[in-house]
C-alpha cells in the first residue's frame, strides 16, 4: 500500500512538473523529421514510465531476438492492460504511439500530452482509428497494437509496407494486489521482443 501511495504521488508530481515542458514542445524545430520530433516529445514520458515501474521495486529483463528494423514498425502484443502499456512505453527502443481510453482525454493537461504524443482515442469507429494510425505511421512513427483492439494489423502492415514486431510481457500481472486496498509488490518482469517480419514476404527480417 505504501508503494502504491508513492506511485500516485510520483505520478501527480511529474504531471505538474511537465506543464512547462508541454508548453516548450508546442514549438518544436520544424526542420526536424516527424520521427525526431516524436523522440523529443516522448523523452520525458518514457523516463516517467520507467520511473513508475521502478517505484514498485520490480526488475525488468528484456529478451530481444534480432535487431528491430529501422523506420516505423507495428508492435503487436496479445492483450494489453495499462501497466503493460506503461512498461512498453518506457522500455521499447522506439517511440511508439498507442490507443488510450476516451476517459483519459477528459482531463485538459493529460489530453494535451496525449494529443502531442499522437495517441489515438479508442472507440467504436474502427475505420477512423485505422486512418489515424496510417497517418501516424506514414509520417515515421511506430504504433503499439493489442490483438484485442479489433484492428487487422496484418493488412495494415502490408498496406503500409512496415514490419510487425510481436512483443510479449510476463510477470506484471502479479505486481498489483488487493481489491479495496491497493498494494504493489516487487516482481520479476520479462519483456520479449520477437523478430520482425513483413506480411508481404512472410519471412522474418534478418538482423
Amino acid at each position: 500500500m505504501i508503494r502504491y501511495g508513492f506511485l500516485l504521488i510520483y505520478a501527480a508530481y511529474m504531471l505538474m512538473k511537465h506543464i512547462r515542458l508541454l508548453n516548450e514542445l508546442q514549438t518544436l524545430d520544424p526542420r526536424l523529421s516527424y520521427a525526431n520530433q516524436m523522440k523529443a516529445v516522448y523523452d520525458k514520458p518514457k523516463a516517467f514510465m520507467r520511473g513508475c515501474i521502478g517505484l514498485t521495486g520490480s526488475t525488468v529483463s528484456i529478451h530481444q531476438f534480432g535487431k528491430t528494423p529501422a523506420g516505423p514498425v507495428l508492435y503487436v502484443h496479445p492483450k494489453l492492460n495499462l501497466a503493460e502499456l506503461a512498461l512498453l512505453l518506457g522500455h521499447l527502443d522506439k517511440t511508439a504511439s498507442f490507443f488510450a481510453d476516451p476517459r483519459a482525454f477528459r482531463y485538459p493537461l493529460i489530453r494535451q500530452w496525449l494529443n502531442k504524443m499522437a495517441v489515438v482515442k479508442k472507440g467504436a469507429d474502427k475505420t477512423a482509428a485505422v486512418e489515424e494510425i496510417e497517418e501516424i505511421v506514414r509520417k515515421g512513427q511506430s504504433f503499439i497494437l493489442s490483438e484485442d483492439d479489433g484492428v487487422d494489423y496484418q493488412s495494415l502492415s502490408k498496406r503500409l509496407g512496415v514490419p510487425i514486431v510481436p512483443i510479449e510481457t510476463a510477470g506484471i500481472a502479479d505486481m498489483k494486489k488487493g481489491v479495496f486496498f491497493k498494494r504493489l509488490k516487487p516482481v520479476d518482469i520479462d519483456l520479449t521482443i520477437h523478430p520482425a517480419y513483413v506480411i508481404s514476404e512472410k519471412e522474418q527480417l534478418q538482423a
